[in-house]
């Protein structure tokens, strides 16, 4: 999608290939933490998942399928607008106050999601599937209510003669 220098050819470039927002959009903007080191070249980013939630934040690429799980004990997960030496902006995590693993009880961390110690030995990287999954299948095949519905119940000799089955 470069080049071509048409209308709107600008705002095609800067499309992701799988997000349905620009890379400018203010959501992606908000929740942009670096470059995503794989893709920095397309102008890829990594962010924080915004259908992330407690015990299920992850941080993901928008060019490439490449995800960074956070700890399932993080119930909190901010980007700050504060940045690390390297430029990548900083994550106010927030732990399970029972299943903190700062010193003293601690629950509340402030980190670079690339050089942090502590995030280090807690995140998983992993490439997650760039396909979408396909819903429906199993019975029915995911399409409506389905054939048939059974044959009911049988009519008795009385409710046979008050219809007009038959005629």
């Amino acid at each position: 999608a470069e080049g071509g220098g048409g209308p709107g050819s600008a705002r095609r470039a800067a499309m992701c290939l799988r997000c349905p927002m620009p890379e400018i959009h203010p959501i992606i903007a908000k929740l942009r933490i670096c470059a995503c080191p794989e893709t920095e070249a397309e102008g890829g980013v990594l962010m924080l998942d915004p259908a992330g939630g407690p015990g299920n934040w992850r941080v993901i690429s928008t060019r490439s399928s490449l995800i960074f799980y956070l700890p399932k004990s993080v119930i909190s997960a901010k980007v700050l607008d504060r940045e690390d030496d390297d430029g990548c902006r900083l994550l106010s995590l927030e732990f399970h106050k029972d299943q903190t693993p700062l010193e003293g009880g601690a629950t509340k961390h402030v980190a670079s999601l690339l050089n942090d110690e502590l995030l280090e030995g807690m995140i998983t990287a992993s490439h997650g599937s760039t396909s979408m999954r396909r819903r429906g299948g199993g019975r029915g095949g995911g399409r409506g209510r389905g054939r048939g519905r059974g044959r009911g119940k049988r009519m008795t000799e009385a409710e046979m003669k008050m219809s007009f089955y038959g005629f």
